[in-house]
């Protein structure tokens, strides 16, 4: 078995907008920036909004409050 990495202290490099690079690296990973709620997905991939929320826990997402504005369109093709 290979050694734990130790992470490394690094310096953030002057004029860097992390919150920029985190938010692309999200929208790039999610597939888009989110745009949906629970209903609103539950109503795109035409399931009913229950069935929406186990499938999500099923899938080991976590729970999301019915007004957070935190799916995808890739979230929406998933279901």
């Amino acid at each position: 078995m290979s050694e734990p990495v130790e992470p490394q202290d690094t310096e953030i490099p002057e004029g860097l907008d992390v919150a920029a690079l985190v938010e692309r690296a999200e929208q790039i990973l999610l597939g888009g920036p989110p745009k949906y709620t629970r209903g609103e997905v539950a109503e795109r991939a035409q399931i009913d909004l229950d069935e929406g929320r186990r499938l999500w826990r099923a899938l080991g997402f976590p729970s999301v409050g019915d007004d957070e504005v935190v799916f995808t369109d890739c979230d929406v093709e998933a279901i």
